[in-house]
């Protein structure tokens, strides 16, 4: 399956508590996902999961920090 050539880009900034941020779009694998946090790529499955619009951080991303997430649809 081909997939279209710009990816979806979604931010979110970290309060120290939340670790549930909803996403633009549903149905996005977790393995499909490109997740930065302050710049950092995230590791798939241990350091969050995606399921249905909502992705999970495993940790609460610190107040004021940034949360980018990429993906395809």
């Amino acid at each position: 399956v081909r997939r279209g050539p710009d990816y979806i880009y979604d931010s979110f900034t970290g309060d120290g508590s939340d670790t549930t941020f909803t996403l633009t779009h549903t149905s996005i694998p977790t393995n499909n996902a490109f997740v930065f946090y302050n710049g950092i790529c995230l590791k798939p499955t241990d350091d969050y999961s995606i399921s249905g619009q909502v992705l999970t951080t495993t940790f609460a991303p610190v107040n004021g920090s940034e949360i980018m997430v990429r993906y395809q649809v």
